[in-house]
């Protein structure tokens, strides 16, 4: 198209070739907020094929039943979702009458379709097959209690399913479940030196210090990171293994928000530098572009520990940065599931805005942001979601209330308060705890005649 342009109006076109984004598998991320989740790697029509096979059914019948997965990703997932509906039915016709083998391959199955339930914002679901699925791989550990294989899928299973609780607001239940993974893995090798284990461990302690981070246990957070660190700089500069320098970054991450959480600017910034340097390495000069999303995000932390510091109109370079990446994930490429990171770098651009006096753009920022949120709680089911809800509102009744503007603030902080009350009492996480002190604060303070 460029060529053609440049044919007939004889000029050179205008716009620059925008960075090319692949899609991004949820294997591909481990970003902070995301974590990792971990499958067996097959593709559902890989399994189906294996499940056909098995049966000795005619493949050329399996053909005919394919859904159609062109269309959006989500299209995409729910096809595949078909796909794993039909494995799921015909494993359970081999199990009646298979060998042990077919349990255990049923069991990784029911892992993997946990895992795109759980993309699909299916939380319920994917507990419900997480569950069958430790079932599965108890029972077959106690008739196989040497099989490394076996161990290392509930380990697997363990680790997602305290990813799932984490993203559930069930962070209890998630603490209970990594450390389920680490006493496995310490159960086994002590230290681990299988390479597989030994990321398993770090992804857990680093995963672990989220949630620790959420309960407001922060001390706790950045040593249990700090583990996590330690693992993987040994593997990538004393093992030589520098193909996990973005998992390194990801821990640096990590470390940086856990410090900002306690409030120690300089400390984050740190951290985040020696990630922003990794990513950009691997982004700029060895074309990882895949790499723009966790980098978006970095660039969002980075500013909030910038307007910590007073430093808001170089915070906003990053907003900027940030939001620009983080649009064309969502608006361009349809990637929805990527839009809390969007509107989250909307309040990080509000509020620098507000730092600087520039009010009338930061309430524009903050309505943006609770378009954005309030869309996927009430379209797309996302009531984990109405935590950040409750903090757009929260940031933009200081706003309101500054201007002396409280036309429909009463009624936007009134109709919050019994949906994060019960978040709270579901996850217990401190921050919104504090947003909910905050918020009665605020309806306190406002006259009592509108």
């Amino acid at each position: 198209l460029t060529d053609i342009y440049q044919k007939i109006t004889n000029t050179d076109y205008p716009r620059t070739k925008p960075v090319s984004i692949k899609r991004i598998s949820e294997n591909d991320l481990t970003n902070d907020k995301q974590g990792s989740f971990i499958g067996s790697g097959k593709d559902p029509r890989d399994w189906l094929e294996k499940a056909f096979l098995l049966a000795g059914w005619d493949l050329g019948e399996m053909k005919k039943i394919l859904p159609d997965r062109t269309g959006s990703v989500k299209h995409q997932k729910l096809a595949d979702l078909e796909i794993y509906e039909e494995c799921v039915r015909i494993y359970n016709l081999l199990c009646e009458n298979g060998s042990d083998d077919r349990f255990d391959e049923t069991g990784r199955l029911l892992n993997d379709k946990a895992l795109l339930h759980q993309q699909l914002n299916d939380f319920s679901g994917a507990a419900i097959l997480f569950e069958k699925a430790l079932e599965i791989f108890k029972n077959q550990l106690h008739k196989k209690p040497d099989s490394d294989v076996l161990q290392a899928d509930l380990i697997r299973c363990y680790a997602n399913k305290a990813l799932l609780s984490y993203h559930s607001g069930e962070m209890n239940e998630a603490i209970v479940h990594h450390d389920q993974v680490i006493q496995l893995i310490q159960e086994k090798q002590n230290p681990p030196v299988d390479e597989t284990l030994r990321r398993t461990l770090a992804r857990t302690y680093m995963n672990k210090g989220l949630v620790l981070r959420e309960l407001g246990k922060h001390e706790e957070a950045v040593e249990t990171i700090n583990n996590a660190i330690t693992i993987v700089e040994r593997m990538v500069f004393e093992d030589g293994r520098h193909e996990l320098a973005d998992y390194l970054a990801r821990t640096y991450l990590s470390k940086g928000n856990a410090l900002l959480y306690r409030h120690e600017q300089e400390k984050a910034l740190e951290f985040y530098r020696k990630a922003l340097n990794i990513w950009e390495r691997l982004i700029y000069q060895e074309g990882k572009t895949h790499l723009m999303l966790p980098l978006a995000i970095l660039y969002v932390n980075y500013a909030s520990a910038l307007i910590g510091m007073e430093k808001s109109r170089d915070a906003l370079i990053f907003c900027d940065q940030s939001i620009e990446i983080l649009k064309r994930f969502v608006e361009t490429h349809g990637r929805s599931e990527f839009a809390p990171h969007l509107f989250t770098a909307m309040i990080c651009k509000g509020d620098a805005l507000c730092k600087l006096d520039q009010t009338e753009v930061a309430l524009t920022r903050y309505d943006n942001a609770k378009l954005i949120c309030e869309r996927l709680i009430e379209k797309e089911g996302r009531y984990e979601l109405i935590g950040q809800l409750a903090t757009i509102l929260e940031r933009k009744a200081r706003v309101l209330i500054e201007l002396k503007r409280y036309e429909t603030l009463r009624s936007e902080l009134t109709n919050i308060i019994p949906s994060l009350e019960s978040e709270v009492q579901r996850t217990g996480r401190k921050e919104l705890k504090q947003t909910l002190s905050l918020i009665h604060n605020h309806l306190q303070n406002l006259p009592s005649n509108d």
